[in-house]
């Protein structure tokens, strides 16, 4: 595997700091052998949907090129609460243009939710989705052959009757490369 060596201190060359940098940039971004895993992003701004309509809660690109080789993995979380009233609730998550999950329009009198997705690589243009989801007081399970585009456009969207049925408390995004 390269190194990247610091310019020397006496360098009076701007090149090769913009050298350096860019070389930074380069491995982080996966161009050479070293890949580094980890959290990609994470939040924990409350976010709710507005009146009726679908809102997108969390709107989240995957850039084109990290899932590089079979195995390496995706992971992402979603975790929020229920406004404590009898109108119908739906989140659904979209993976590209495929609905992963859909908890469909319930009725739901407060409580807590919890959305986990794994996305494992399988070849250069599909991936194995699973879905783990906690709400309304059930353990549901999904699976989804998926497949890849450029960029991945990943997607939280709650619906609700009013303002706030539905809250989105945080969520966090990992890549696990597997070299």
């Amino acid at each position: 595997m390269p190194n990247i060596a610091l310019p020397h201190h006496t360098t009076e060359n701007m090149k090769n700091w913009f050298d350096y940098f860019n070389s930074q940039y380069q491995y982080i971004r996966g161009d050479f052998n070293l890949r580094l895993g980890g959290v990609l992003t994470n939040s924990i701004e409350r976010a709710g949907n507005v009146s009726s309509g679908a809102t997108d809660l969390v709107d989240y690109i995957f850039e084109k090129n990290q899932l590089k080789n079979n195995g390496d993995i995706l992971t992402f979380s979603f975790k929020g609460t229920y406004a404590a009233n009898g109108n119908n609730k739906q989140l659904e998550i979209e993976f590209g243009s495929q609905t992963i999950f859909d908890t469909t329009a319930l009725a739901i009198n407060d409580g807590a939710w919890i959305l986990d997705v794994e996305v494992i690589r399988t070849s250069a243009s599909t991936q194995d989705i699973f879905v783990k989801a906690f709400y309304n007081d059930l353990a549901k399970t999904a699976y989804i052959a998926g497949t890849q585009s450029d960029n991945i456009t990943i997607k939280l969207t709650a619906t609700g009757v009013a303002t706030d049925d539905i809250e989105l408390k945080s969520y966090i995004f990992n890549f696990n490369p597997i070299d």
